[in-house]
């Protein structure tokens, strides 16, 4: 009867660094490489097969469970796991166990090892990631890290990808541009196909690295992108651009604000590309320093006579 109220036992929320200081019992764990005595060799021969099939590891996902050492996970005693990522595969149920390190290295029990490819595949089938995640900027540059750590092909339908407009996307389904905090200041209403600034200004190189696989669907924005493509996209979501004047009301009815056209302007004179926008509405009579959010405006193309 204590053993079964034992095994159902719903333990406390616990972090990878409580499961640690949990482990000290398994230290009693028989080794082979401590046996002195052929009698005892024998026998730890014959337990530790017996143990392997039975769930006598405990591990705190799931709310507290008892596993098989076969079904268990224990971090690589290289310790190039973040405790934080840890910390989050238990939440999201990953059976992570704990030894005392000695006992990690040679009690032969048959768990396997926390490696950026088993996080791959767990991040990859759980749908609690994204909320996890998107609440801790923090954890998801670990989360990052570690799993491109190894390779950086595999990352396909892993929900890591923090857009400007806070949605958390997977890795290869839909394409996110890669641009700076001034351009994102551009493409108005664009916020679902830019990645976060915050998250490109502090992993720049690696999502760099990332874009030149296409399988990941990163692109890094380039002028002829944004002028051909991405800034008339911006534009169509709130006016029609074939309509000359279109008439603009900064900062109301989803229109942008004022600032919207200066920076506009700003990027075409700095990346040389007046001859690429000139069929686009961005030209208005005040000036683009004088308009305000309070006012209607009207704006022509660049090729009007």
């Amino acid at each position: 009867t204590t053993s079964c109220s034992l095994m159902t036992f719903q333990f406390p929320s616990f972090s990878y660094q409580q499961l640690c200081k949990s482990s000290r019992p398994f230290a009693l764990l028989p080794l082979m490489s401590a046996t002195r005595e052929k009698a005892w060799e024998y026998l730890v021969k014959k337990v530790l097969p017996l143990l392997s099939n039975l769930p006598v590891l405990w591990t705190p996902a799931g709310g507290g469970n008892w596993v098989k050492p076969c079904e268990a996970f224990c971090p690589p005693l290289n310790g190039t796991i973040p405790n934080s990522i840890l910390d989050l595969l238990i939440q999201l149920g990953l059976p992570v166990v704990c030894f005392p390190r000695h006992i990690q290295q040679d009690c032969q029990l048959p768990f396997a090892e926390v490696t950026p490819q088993v996080v791959r595949k767990w991040f990859r089938s759980n749908e609690m990631l994204k909320s996890k995640v998107k609440s801790d900027l923090s954890l998801l540059k670990d989360c990052l890290c570690f799993v491109t750590s190894d390779r950086t092909d595999e990352l396909t339908n892993i929900p890591l990808l923090l857009l400007k407009s806070g949605q958390v996307v997977p890795f290869g389904q839909q394409k996110v541009y890669l641009v700076n905090e001034s351009l994102s200041k551009v493409l108005h209403n664009l916020d679902n196909l830019i990645l976060s600034n915050v998250l490109y200004t502090d992993l720049g190189k690696l999502f760099n690295q990332l874009a030149r696989s296409k399988i990941n669907k990163l692109i890094v924005a380039n002028a002829q992108m944004v002028c051909n493509s991405l800034l008339p996209a911006s534009i169509q979501t709130w006016t029609h651009t074939h309509v000359n004047p279109v008439q603009w009301t900064p900062n109301r009815n989803n229109h942008p604000s004022a600032e919207w056209l200066l920076n506009v302007w700003t990027y075409i004179t700095n990346n040389e590309v007046i001859s690429s926008v000139i069929t686009l509405p961005l030209v208005v009579a005040e000036g683009p320093e004088n308009v305000t959010n309070e006012g209607t405006y009207s704006l022509y193309r660049l090729d009007t006579g």
